[in-house]
């Protein structure tokens, strides 16, 4: 049996892009989830709002992850280069 980590590995090796989409989508909706019930209960009269956390949902899985993806794909393998640049001037 795959553990959890090695299952989700395999979906990023598999389909970044849709699983950083939907991973996104997911940390977005539980944050505001977390957020409603902080506010909750500090305000007895508010209502849980589904449609809020879903809207946050969609923006984080439509906007946040495929920029996200997009931004790291480019700007990781530069940032990698310079610091072995760096790395190999300061200790040569």
């Amino acid at each position: 049996m795959k553990s959890p980590v090695n299952w989700y590995n395999g979906l990023l090796q598999r389909k970044p892009l849709a699983t950083k989409s939907v991973s996104c989508m997911a940390i977005f909706t539980l944050g505001d989830i977390l957020s409603q019930t902080f506010e909750k209960k500090l305000s007895k009269t508010q209502k849980f709002d589904w449609q809020r956390s879903a809207r946050v949902g969609m923006y984080g899985g439509v906007f946040a992850g495929p920029s996200l993806h997009f931004y790291y794909s480019y700007i990781l393998p530069h940032t990698a280069l310079l610091n072995s640049r760096v790395f190999h001037e300061v200790h040569s």
